[in-house]
């Protein structure tokens, strides 16, 4: 049987309760054994901080990044994380997604070439129910998981992270 995908999740700590909502969301795909979620609020007290944020995001199949002003403004989401889960976003070694919480300029950071969620970088206090975007974002990270799943069945030495052509670039609509 496969291991269930790391799936860490960068925020910035004003942000909490959009992290906290995305967690119930996502328990799903924990509880069917696809991920194990990670966030910071899981280092160990006596922990080297710094040091576990890092291997953790080094190990993540699935980055996603909570973005919002809080987070570009947030000197250790922009300068620490982001840039480590691009570099490894763009080499293939992981998926990063963008998850918009809040409206912000976001299009104008490094982010922007990458699809979001949820579509079209609707963020999620703008939606009619958030209930209904964190549903949204949970089912179309359900297909990308079960897609890295599929491809480590078929290559298990490998870590592939193939998904449809033109998935994550910014602009396209997301199906």
């Amino acid at each position: 049987m496969l291991q269930p995908l790391l799936l860490y999740i960068g925020y910035s700590s004003d942000d909490i309760a959009y992290l906290e909502a995305l967690i119930r969301h996502l328990k799903v795909l924990e509880r069917t054994n696809k991920v194990k979620i990670w966030y910071d609020k899981k280092i160990e007290p006596g922990t080297d901080r710094k040091r576990v944020i890092n291997d953790n995001l080094q190990a993540a199949d699935i980055i996603l990044l909570l973005v919002s002003s809080n987070s570009i403004s947030s000197d250790i989401f922009y300068e620490e994380e982001m840039p480590v889960a691009l570099k490894r976003h763009e080499a293939g070694s992981t998926c990063t997604i963008p998850v918009i919480v809040l409206p912000c300029h976001w299009e104008e950071t490094p982010l922007g070439g990458i699809q979001a969620l949820p579509r079209n970088g609707k963020p999620v206090s703008t939606w009619d129910s958030p209930d209904n975007a964190y549903a949204h974002i949970v089912q179309e990270l359900g297909i990308i998981v079960v897609n890295i799943l599929a491809q480590q069945a078929a290559k298990p030495k490998e870590r592939p992270y193939n998904v449809p052509a033109g998935y994550y670039k910014h602009g396209n609509s997301v199906h």
